[in-house]
């Protein structure tokens, strides 16, 4: 039986679009890969409701698409399928 939860992430120090993109662009192919979780961006925060593995695969891959933001000027949606695929690091 899953466990179903709330979370709330907060971006800290960072404007949103660096991370959502325009027109959460890169948000949307981030949650693309979580199609049981309910994703809800609002300001600087992203609320999930899902179950617990879920959201806790989520967290680490959102973190491993911040840590790769401090790495490069701008994200793409082809870092996002490099965070899934796991064929590159941060800095690449």
């Amino acid at each position: 039986m899953q466990i179903e939860m709330k979370k709330t992430i907060t971006l800290e120090a960072m404007d949103p679009i660096e991370i959502f993109g325009v027109g959460n662009r890169i948000l949307d192919a981030f949650c693309g890969y979580f199609p049981g979780l309910k994703v809800v961006a609002r300001g600087n925060e992203i609320h999930l409701e899902g179950s617990e593995s879920q959201i806790q695969e989520f967290s680490q891959r959102f973190g491993e698409l911040i840590d790769r933001r401090h790495h490069k000027m701008n994200l793409t949606v082809f870092d996002v399928e490099d965070i899934f695929d796991g064929s590159s690091s941060p800095d690449s």
